[in-house]
């Protein structure tokens, strides 16, 4: 009976991202870099994988020893320019910065935060970085 419930939420869910999933650029706050000195080479490896649909949610980073995995949007939703500043903010918390965006509804943004994907053209640093 417990395995039935399960398989139904886990379905609700899918079929709920499926339907309702919009464009997750549209209507979300700036999406804030962090410091220069985060935006370096992991030392280790890393992976990048397409982010399933996840509404409000561009980009995650999880880290274990020796591996910084990096799951974006795809680019052909929310573009090169907006995917590459994701990969670098990922990078960045991978290397130990703090995630100003992982809310949304922040208010106060950490000094060495201010800027963002939309104050500069970060395909130079992408470019340096993302092998």
């Amino acid at each position: 009976m417990n395995l039935l419930k399960n398989y139904r939420n886990c379905l609700g869910s899918l079929i709920f991202g499926l339907f309702y999933y919009a464009n997750p650029a549209s209507g979300q706050p700036p999406i804030h870099i962090s410091p220069d000195q985060f935006l370096h080479k992991f030392p280790g490896r890393v992976t990048v994988e397409e982010l399933r649909p996840w509404p409000g949610v561009l980009s995650v980073a999880q880290i274990s020893p020796g591996l910084c995995r990096i799951s974006i949007t795809p680019k052909t939703v929310v573009g090169e320019k907006v995917y590459e500043c994701l990969y670098l903010v990922e990078l960045a918390n991978c290397n130990g910065a703090f995630d100003v965006n992982a809310d949304a509804r922040r208010r106060a943004i950490p000094t060495g935060y201010e800027r963002t994907c939309q104050s500069g053209d970060w395909s130079p640093t992408y470019n340096s970085l993302a092998n």
